[in-house]
């Protein structure tokens, strides 16, 4: 995501500590049987990832596809730090991570079978330009693979006045940025 769809990098809703980090974490392993445990594509498959952050569905992706190799980035360098520690650690070797900005990616119009996006469409101003910006990278009968949350699709049990407002909250926060 470049600058200027995001602003500094403060503005990203959910920060950039530890905190957030392990959230990240904790969020991709809460999802790994939902998402990715039949997720399959040819070997050798080229799938790019997009705004990979800490490298948190990097790692469960990658592990779920041993066989295929991964380009991942995301425009945060230090966020590119945490997610190549989490990768070595993982012991994965089809991975490359690099910090890009989505808008101006590095990369051959038609160099990708796959394109992976995770949490991202919901944090920019507009999802659809940035699809049409990522679509020229991936080849003709390409996969894209979107993972997104769905806040309007949230229920609260009990329903209380308290919990509805903190929900429309952040998704206002969200909406905003």
């Amino acid at each position: 995501v470049s600058s200027g769809e995001l602003g500094e990098s403060k503005a990203y809703v959910h920060g950039y500590g530890k905190r957030e980090a392990q959230r990240l974490m904790d969020q991709a392993e809460s999802v790994r049987d939902l998402i990715h445990h039949d997720t399959a594509f040819p070997p050798d498959s080229r799938i790019l990832e997009v705004a990979c952050g800490v490298g948190a569905q990097t790692v469960e992706m990658a592990q779920q596809l041993s066989d295929c190799r991964f380009v991942s980035f995301d425009k945060i360098p230090h966020s590119v730090g945490l997610a190549k520690v989490r990768v070595r650690a993982a012991g994965l070797q089809r991975v490359h991570l690099l910090t890009a900005d989505l808008f101006e990616a590095p990369f051959k119009p038609e160099s990708f079978d796959v394109l992976f996006v995770s949490y991202l469409l919901e944090h920019l101003p507009d999802p659809l330009a940035a699809l049409t910006s990522l679509k020229t990278l991936l080849r003709p009968g390409g996969d894209l693979l979107v993972v997104e949350g769905d806040h309007g699709s949230c229920y609260f049990h009990p329903d209380t006045p308290e919990a509805m407002r903190a929900w429309k909250c952040l998704i206002e926060v969200q909406a905003g940025l």
